[in-house]
């Protein structure tokens, strides 16, 4: 007899990690850049000196533009899971976002849009 097959799905809730990185800072002690500070590279933020990664704007965008939630119920939502992210935040995330990187995008597309006709 072939074995019996079935299926289920289970629901993980979202899980919201904090991603600590350490920067390396140096002083040069001799020659000519004496007690000059360097520092290690770092990761490209998408915001500067802002927490937002990607994926987390993602899941913001996605809520607030394809599932239509305003910024109060995404902030609840965070609040409920012990994240803290006021809707401001996020609504300045959001016009930041698009206006450093999805305007110039649309920008381009409308040009070879336009340029095709």
């Amino acid at each position: 007899m072939p074995d019996e097959v079935y299926k289920r799905l289970r629901h993980i809730p979202a899980k919201y990690i904090t991603e600590v990185h350490t920067d390396k800072v140096y002083v040069d002690t001799d020659g000519d850049h004496q007690d000059e500070f360097y520092r290690g590279e770092r990761p490209k933020d998408l915001l500067k000196n802002s927490i937002v990664t990607p994926s987390l704007a993602a899941a913001i965008f996605n809520d607030k533009f394809v599932n239509s939630i305003p910024f109060y119920r995404i902030e609840q939502e965070f609040e409920r899971n012990d994240v803290h992210i006021s809707r401001q935040d996020m609504a300045n995330w959001t016009v930041n976002i698009a206006t450093r990187y999805l305007m110039p995008f649309c920008e381009r597309m409308k040009y070879h849009l336009f340029k095709c006709m």
